[in-house]
Parts: structure tokens; C-alpha cells; sequence
């Protein structure tokens, strides 16, 4: 199987990137149809299922194969994240509490701090995980299990109107 296929295959698994009833869902689903709108994450990072597939031993001395790794958790948790989620979850969540989306935004910003080491301590290690470990066809269905507990303890910090102020 070519890698553009592997890469097709893996946005079909998203079921062509229908939205889920989540909040944390919908974000993720915006996220990921944004970013293979922009670039195909093929192009950026071509050797990530070769990677996937080699066995522990190799993949201890392979190092530019764990750059790899390093540069795509680096760019969801250091780009994609801060700076699509995070405004995206807060202009939703003014959109359903009917505030602004300029109040929104100041939210972002507020938590930003709080909201980024939540993120981080759940997400490195699991996109980590994911991007060294996970065959292609694994990634979506392993994202959307660790997605659901970060959903979770989004909503608990950040799910009442006066939460985030």
C-alpha cells in the first residue's frame, strides 16, 4: 500500500470527518479537516509509517526516526493545539453560553497557562505513544479513547460558565 493511501485510508477511518456530539470532539474533528486541507501530514513527516513499523530494537537507535516522533508531537502540542483548539473550544463555548466571541478569546487567553500543562501532561505522552507506536489504521481510534478523557477533564475544569474566570 502507497503512503498516500495509508493517508487516505486513515481520513476515511474518521468516516470522512464527520463531527462528533462532543464539544472536544467537533474541535478535533476542525483541527484534523483543517490541517489536511492545509497539508497532508504525509508530506511533512513520509517516513512515519516505516517507523511505526519497525521493530523496538531498531527503533531505539533509529534517530532520525524519533525526531520524527519529536517534530510531530511537537507541532500538535506546540501549534495545532495552542493555537486551533484552544480558540476554537472557547469560541464554542461562548457561542452555547451566548457570550462574545471577543470574551472568548479573553478566556483563552486567561487559562492559557492552566489549560496548555492539562494538555500537555495527558497529550505528550499519548501522541508520544501514538506517532511511535501506533500503526496508521490505530491512530484515529487511539485518539478518540485519550480524546474522550481529555474531554473530560476539559469540561471539569472549564465546564461551567464561571469556571474560567
Amino acid at each position: 500500500m502507497q503512503r498516500r493511501d495509508l493517508w487516505r485510508a486513515e481520513w476515511r477511518s474518521t468516516g470522512g470527518g464527520t463531527p462528533c456530539s462532543s464539544c472536544g470532539d467537533c474541535c478535533t474533528w476542525a483541527e484534523s479537516n483543517i490541517l489536511s486541507r492545509c497539508a497532508s501530514l504525509h508530506y511533512l513527516f513520509p517516513r512515519a509509517a516505516a517507523f511505526v513499523a519497525q521493530q523496538l530494537q531498531r527503533k531505539l537507535t533509529d534517530r532520525a526516526g524519533q525526531f520524527m516522533v519529536a517534530k510531530q508531537v511537537g507541532l500538535d502540542m506546540f501549534v495545532v493545539h495552542p493555537f486551533m483548539f484552544f480558540p476554537l473550544f472557547y469560541q464554542l463555548k461562548a457561542f452555547v453560553e451566548g457570550t462574545s466571541a471577543n470574551e472568548a478569546l479573553q478566556r483563552c487567553w486567561r487559562n492559557w497557562g492552566g489549560d496548555l500543562r492539562a494538555l500537555w501532561l495527558l497529550w505528550i505522552p499519548a501522541q508520544t505513544f501514538n506517532f511511535a507506536f501506533c500503526p496508521v489504521w490505530a491512530r484515529i481510534p487511539f485518539v478518540a479513547v485519550v480524546s474522550t478523557l481529555y474531554t473530560v477533564i476539559l469540561s471539569t475544569m472549564r465546564g461551567s460558565p464561571d469556571s474560567d474566570k
